[in-house]
């Protein structure tokens, strides 16, 4: 067995019963292509890969690389890539692909977030990703307006993905244990965003805004870009905190700051 590389955030999964569960819920198939992203010692994807017919590995650590192609419970259908995800060209990655594909992985901590950040802006290539996270970012991601976890990432994500939380697994889980608990989550891509695109960087700008001083209301913390009477405009309460607003209603306050800047 490999040993946990520190460096990588490397835990492996082994536990049968969740291995099963997980497999269950990416619900490979012979005909629609799936991408991994970590490897480790091949827990989920021994089982995938006889299930699938295209199926992508990207996996940074060499040593698992090699163990996974002198694996002999694996097929022979592998497309095996060694490389660090994060420093990968994405845009010409996906192009590869001729229609959407199944993405799934026990993602690094480390890293899971500003991974997650840049692969929904492939969306249109994504059918859907299925990833095992720290529990703390799966409930900021699932999160709803009125809630301590409901934040920035709550609302980005959910503007890409309708997302679902599927099944927590518990840090014993794995080895080394983790000193957190996970959670599998499901992002299913949107293909009609609720509102339109181009005012994006503004939608943004107001929501980040919001939230970096989340204890003050709104009309302490946005009073250099939303007056008193835009407030009144969008018929949104100045009192209210940042964690109190919808996903519409920052679109609506982004309105009001795109038509002002």
């Amino acid at each position: 067995m490999c040993k946990p590389k520190k460096k990588f955030g490397q835990h492996f999964l082994c536990n049968h019963n969740i291995i099963d569960q997980i497999v269950n819920f990416v619900n490979p198939s012979f005909n629609i292509e799936i991408i991994e992203i970590g490897s480790g010692l091949g827990a989920l994807t021994i089982p995938i890969s006889k299930k699938s017919k295209f199926f992508t590995i990207i996996e940074i650590d060499k040593n698992l690389v090699l163990k996974l192609k002198n694996n002999k419970n694996i097929q022979l259908n592998l497309n095996i890539i060694n490389q660090d995800i994060m420093r990968m060209n994405l845009d010409h990655f996906f192009i590869n692909f001729n229609k959407p594909v199944k993405i799934f992985g026990s993602l690094p901590y480390n890293i899971s977030t500003q991974l997650i950040y840049r692969l929904i802006e492939q969306t249109e290539k994504i059918f859907d990703m299925h990833f095992i996270l720290q529990k703390e970012v799966a409930e900021r991601i699932l999160a709803q307006p009125n809630s301590k976890n409901y934040g920035y990432m709550s609302i980005i994500m959910q503007y890409y993905c309708r997302v679902e939380k599927l099944l927590d697994i518990s840090k014993t889980s794995f080895i080394p244990i983790p000193k957190v608990e996970s959670t599998l989550i499901r992002l299913i891509p949107n293909k009609i965003f609720k509102f339109p695109y181009q005012d994006f960087k503004k939608f943004k700008m107001i929501i980040k805004l919001a939230f970096n001083q989340r204890r003050k209301i709104l009309k302490n913390s946005l009073s250099k870009y939303i007056s008193i009477k835009d407030f009144k405009y969008v018929n949104i309460n100045p009192n209210l905190r940042a964690e109190n607003l919808s996903m519409q209603e920052y679109y609506d306050l982004s309105k009001v700051f795109s038509r002002k800047h």
